[in-house]
């Protein structure tokens, strides 16, 4: 017994005392895969998730619902009679629209970095992350346009949407 605890002495480098054992009760450690879906990590993946469907897809109803709420009331009319000219209506839609996106936009970022989504917000895929969202908030507007056309009614079109949008994800 004195030979094999001098052995132990001599492989940890000292004297006794001055080495400590560590002890695991899982045969092989867990791999990377299996740490980031454990305990509470997962929670935040269906809370970000759930934001991502349900920002992308009443980002879009909203605004059908603003496009249809204006052709109700006849707004652009308003606008024209009292001299407005059709392009700056239109450019000014878009800027408000996409500006609602961008809020959005914002908030993801923000709920990336708060959830330590790293992957996404590394060097090298902060681009193609901020590329995609641009191209979406570009394309945001023009859908909603086009969506609140066929429709007499703003929440018609916004809710019809919004259904359509929800189911594909």
């Amino acid at each position: 017994a004195m030979l094999g605890s001098l052995d132990v002495q001599e492989r940890m480098g000292g004297a006794a005392g001055n080495f400590s054992f560590a002890i695991t009760n899982e045969p092989l450690p867990r791999a990377p895969d299996e740490v980031s879906f454990a305990g509470g990590e997962i929670v935040g993946i269906f809370i970000l998730g759930t934001y991502f469907v349900i920002g992308m897809g009443f980002i879009p109803s909203l605004i059908a619902y603003h496009v249809g709420k204006e052709k109700e009331i006849k707004a652009k009319q308003q606008l024209s009679i009292a001299g407005m000219q059709p392009l700056a209506y239109y450019v000014a839609s878009f800027i408000v629209d996409f500006g609602a996106f961008f809020a959005f936009f914002a908030g993801t970022l923000i709920l990336l970095a708060a959830f330590g989504v790293s992957p996404l917000l590394g060097a090298a895929d902060i681009g193609g992350i901020i590329l995609t969202f641009l191209a979406f908030g570009f394309a945001v507007p023009p859908l909603g346009y086009a969506v609140s056309l066929p429709f007499a009614k703003a929440d018609k079109a916004s809710g019809a949407l919004s259904v359509v949008l929800m189911m594909l994800g």
